[in-house]
């Protein structure tokens, strides 16, 4: 009798988290914002260990990256390999790509996780955030229906739907934290999108080096193989920023 109690009871919570209303995403989308803002950042800079792999092996020794995030939707990323310097330089529009002295202008990366940073506490800045992540969302093809779901022990959002080959982003329902991205790479056809499906996991939320500022583990699969870590050393809120590092002329 008792294991049929909780067999019904266990039905009937997975019933009701598929059942439940699901509000849409650009106000979901918001919440995310709205989370960051109420941090009141000026700025953000985390600092990487990145591993890239080849049939699941690394290819290499993991490379440091520095990624600092700033009002506007500008961000930078930076990092030192065996070729020498890099950096990534971003505002919604316009990207560089910096190889030393070199500076290249380039297409802007779609990047949910730079689109959705609401630094500081203006309320323009959190909309201006939805309205960054809204229009990545309508290029990768994100539909309008919300889903529920369960990952790393919490209940997500997930917009877009749970179908296979379809574009989805998933949200901590309860703490507004982006825990997934499954987008396509490539333009678009008659057949769907040209490219491979890429599937960003944000992992590890709250630990000891990022807290809820930072997820602590990046993993990047295409077409379901895991290629790209990405593991937080540390965070700090309160860096140091030199305006000449963000230019994009």
């Amino acid at each position: 009798m008792k294991r049929a109690l909780a067999t019904m009871a266990v039905v009937l919570a997975v019933t009701t988290v598929a059942e439940a209303y699901a509000p849409p995403a650009p106000y979901i989308l918001g919440l995310v914002a709205q989370k960051r803002q109420k941090q009141k950042l000026e700025a953000l800079r985390a600092w990487f260990k990145r591993t890239e792999l080849v049939n699941g092996q690394p290819a290499g020794e993991p490379v440091e990256e520095v990624i600092t995030f700033r009002s506007g939707g500008r961000w930078r990323r930076e990092w030192t390999d065996a070729t020498g310097k890099h950096a990534y330089v971003a505002d919604p529009a316009r990207a560089l790509s910096v190889e030393g002295d070199k500076r290249t202008k380039v297409e802007p990366e779609a990047d949910l996780l730079a689109s959705l940073w609401a630094m500081g506490a203006d309320a323009d800045e959190r909309e201006a955030a939805q309205a960054r992540a809204v229009a990545l969302l309508a290029a990768w093809g994100v539909g309008e229906n919300v889903a529920y779901s369960r990952a790393d022990g919490r209940i997500a959002w997930v917009l877009g739907g749970t179908a296979a080959g379809t574009a989805q982003i998933w949200v901590d329902k309860d703490d507004y934290l982006l825990m997934r991205a499954v987008y396509p790479v490539g333009p678009r056809t008659d057949a769907g999108p040209s490219g491979p499906w890429v599937d960003v996991r944000y992992r590890s939320w709250g630990s000891t080096a990022g807290g809820e500022f930072f997820p602590a583990r990046i993993e990047t699969w295409r077409d379901g193989v895991l290629v790209r870590v990405e593991e937080l050393q540390k965070v700090d809120v309160t860096p140091k920023i030199d305006e000449k590092d963000f230019k994009l002329e």
